[in-house]
């Protein structure tokens, strides 16, 4: 456990972390940072990520929950108003604006966007780029690579 007033870091972590800016260089976390700003440089992050910016570098694997969620690749859910998977996601989003490359499972915002998907995307724009109806309204789904 780590527990701070302003920063914690780390390479590898089992457990928590908390203050308000926690790091995880290049390593792993498997337990919760909870703080304004967590960020897992190059790193792996299993469990729960709870703060105002959340970043994973490699995967997420379980929740990310706050105002702005990014990763690389996401098996599980981000809950905020920004929610970004630059690769694959295996799960859920659910914010205003929702973006990933490949899904498989549902977005469900505002403003949804994938160049892949085999879900669901429900919300007012939905694009599934390499769909064969690529952008409607209230819902867009598409069920293969």
């Amino acid at each position: 456990m780590q527990l701070g007033l302003i920063a914690n870091g780390s390479d590898y972590l089992s457990g928590l972390q908390l203050a308000a800016a926690n790091f995880i260089l290049n390593g792993e976390l498997k337990g919760m940072q909870a703080g304004l700003v967590n960020l897992g440089f190059a790193s792996d992050i299993t469990g729960l990520q709870a703060g105002a910016f959340n970043t994973s570098g490699k995967k997420l694997s379980g929740l990310q929950l706050g105002i702005s969620n990014i990763a690389r690749n996401a098996a599980g859910a981000q809950l905020g108003p920004l929610n970004v998977v630059r690769r694959q996601l295996c799960g859920l989003q659910l914010g205003l604006v929702n973006t990933a490359q490949k899904v498989t499972g549902v977005q469900l915002g505002l403003i949804n966007y994938c160049r892949q998907m085999r879900g669901l995307q429900i919300g007012a724009v939905n694009i599934i780029r390499d769909n064969t109806f690529p952008v409607l309204p209230f819902a867009n789904a598409a069920f293969s690579f």
